[in-house]
């Protein structure tokens, strides 16, 4: 299965205002996002396609082949700034994120992102990489980690007792997860239940949320003056942070509110060009549940 991207025409007709520049997919996936830039730019444009899944970049690339100006790397986009210099691009025209785990991931029952399929529990979106898989993590945290990563990226309220359950069963099947997270679930929540669960490993084991913060903080040094920067959300902390951000450096002063004079010396790096967020349409939904939760927010590097 493909990954399906939601909102495709309203992030490019955002993210996309000069057909020769260099730009920069962070999440390429099986490709679908890459294909869309592509046919929007010119023969002088070009594009950087950036994932760290080795098997949908396999997919990625099968699809990409006829096209002579990408460049695909496996890798994490929130090393960006270390893959621009190799390909002699200092500054970007565009870049995009599409974040969460791709449906391509989701839907592959070998991976362990979904309750759904028995399989390892990895839940790592490199699953040859160095980082340990979920079952190896949940051996080494320690209760209140645990709990902690539960409560924080799952917002489980019952995440101490359920915590206390997984680290004395160990489980180290998909399946064996869910029978556990199950008890601690009233049955009309039970899915809702089981997904905040493994969102709040995923998210623990590949450290999402610091690497979204950490390719923003980056961003205004690798975008020209121009560019546009969009980003896909999924859930509430994805969406909390880029929202924070975009907010903050769409400001000249960021002193707290009862200085009576700007001390901080903070110049504005962003335009935003989505006061709110962009959701999906109730006919994409319907066709694709996962853009329910999708929210796009764009801004403009000054």
């Amino acid at each position: 299965m493909l990954h399906r991207p939601v909102l495709i025409n309203e992030t490019l007709d955002l993210l996309i205002n000069r057909r020769n520049g260099v730009y920069f997919d962070g999440t390429c996936s099986t490709g679908t996002f890459s294909i869309e830039i592509l046919k929007r730019l010119d023969e002088n444009g070009s594009l950087i396609a950036v994932d760290l899944d080795p098997y949908a970049l396999e997919v990625a690339s099968s699809r990409l082949k006829e096209y002579h100006n990408i460049t695909i790397i496996q890798s994490n986009y929130a090393q960006v700034e270390k893959l621009l210099p190799p390909l002699a691009v200092e500054k970007l025209d565009g870049a995009l994120l599409d974040l969460g785990v791709s449906s391509f991931a989701l839907e592959d029952a070998r991976r362990g992102f979904s309750h759904r399929f028995q399989a390892p529990l990895d839940l790592r979106f490199n699953p040859k990489g160095e980082h340990p898989a979920a079952f190896q993590a949940i051996e080494i945290l320690s209760g209140d980690e645990l709990a902690s990563i539960l409560r924080q990226y799952g917002e489980l309220t019952n995440s101490t007792k359920l915590a206390r359950a997984i680290k004395e069963s160990s489980p180290r099947t998909t399946t064996e997860l869910a029978d556990i997270v199950a008890k601690f679930a009233p049955p009309a929540h039970r899915e809702r239940t089981l997904a905040k669960a493994f969102q709040a490993l995923r998210i623990y084991v590949n450290d999402e949320l610091e690497n979204i913060k950490t390719f923003l903080e980056k961003s205004p040094k690798i975008l020209a003056p121009g560019a546009r920067l969009a980003i896909l959300t999924y859930h509430s902390l994805e969406d909390r942070i880029v929202k924070d951000f975009f907010r903050r450096e769409s400001q000249d002063c960021i002193c707290p509110p009862e200085f009576p004079v700007c001390a901080c010396g903070h110049k504005a790096a962003f335009k935003i060009l989505t006061p709110k967020p962009l959701k999906a349409s109730a006919q994409e939904i319907e066709s694709n549940p996962r853009a329910r939760s999708a929210r796009l927010r764009v801004a403009e590097k000054r």
